[in-house]
């Protein structure tokens, strides 16, 4: 490689790594934002009833995976063999709460929100 284009690729990595914002988060810990626990009420297991009837309808498991980035979910109804899952991540370029939602019936469902006046709202 010359001597030119070594300096000029130098300078191109010098220009691209103080682009970067000084508040991203470290690599150790990139999901360490307050936004990323906003979803920490919905951590476990749930039996899942209608209100209305209090009939069953489901069971969930809802734990925060891949180092605290994702919220997922793990649906299973009452007696039909529907089940599905759902992936939930706070997007922080965007400033919300997204979820894809998969499903054994090949469903496929995309949501954002976010918390408002302390309710998550999708």
């Amino acid at each position: 490689m010359s001597l030119s284009r070594t300096v000029l690729l130098a300078s191109a990595l010098s220009l691209t790594a103080s682009a970067e914002p000084s508040t991203a988060p470290t690599a150790s810990e990139p999901c360490s934002a307050q936004e990323f626990r906003q979803f920490d009420f919905w951590l476990g297991d749930w039996d899942v009833a209608s209100t209305a009837s209090g009939v069953a309808r489901g069971t969930s498991h809802i734990s925060r995976e891949i180092g605290g980035c994702v919220i997922w979910e793990n649906w299973t109804s009452s007696g039909s063999g529907y089940f599905g899952k759902s992936y939930n991540t706070y997007n922080v370029s965007l400033q919300r709460w997204e979820q894809y939602w998969v499903d054994n019936q090949g469903g496929v469902i995309f949501f954002y929100g976010g918390l408002k006046n302390s309710t998550m709202d999708y």
